[in-house]
């Protein structure tokens, strides 16, 4: 199992720098500088830092910080354990801006690349009915990714390994 180290690092920070700042977020100033900051932080943490770091250098108004998250879906180097922390975003500046379904509708767009599972379930918590309205649309998603969206985010607790 990879440490949080090998997942968010120092790297990783700075390659999904340069994909958010090229996707719109120029410069990108609060996440070329966060990499110090996650030297001795768990993985929950280093997730919250990096964040923390997207939101301050992507546009207040959701409207624009989707266009810049979407644009950043167009660059093949946006894959993989840096698109944890942008889910992390998505679900924040989405509930905090009431654009509800239209958060949803990004993390799905979102949730091939890794997974969007764990910022899926904000939106069960803030509204239940309304989010399992649209996990419903993800069960015949043509994506074998948003379906597990919609399985996984939905699930109240993840399972416990024995021992």
């Amino acid at each position: 199992m990879p440490t949080a180290d090998e997942l968010i690092n120092p790297r990783t920070k700075e390659l999904l720098a340069s994909v958010m700042a090229a996707a719109g977020a120029a410069p990108a100033t609060a996440l070329r500088g966060c990499g110090a900051l996650l030297e001795d932080l768990a993985f929950s943490r280093r997730i919250t830092a990096v964040k923390e770091a997207v939101l301050a250098d992507v546009p207040d108004a959701y409207p624009a910080f989707a266009d810049v998250v979407h644009a950043a879906l167009r660059r093949p180097e946006f894959t993989g354990w840096m698109t944890f922390p942008v889910n992390a975003a998505v679900d924040e500046r989405a509930l905090a801006s009431d654009m509800f379904e239209p958060g949803l509708d990004l993390l799905a767009a979102l949730t091939p690349l890794l997974t969007a599972e764990m910022a899926v379930r904000p939106f069960f918590s803030a509204d239940p009915p309304r989010a399992l309205e649209r996990a419903v649309l993800w069960i015949r998603h043509p994506d074998p990714h948003g379906r597990r969206l919609a399985r996984e985010g939905t699930r109240p607790r993840l399972p416990v390994r024995p021992g």
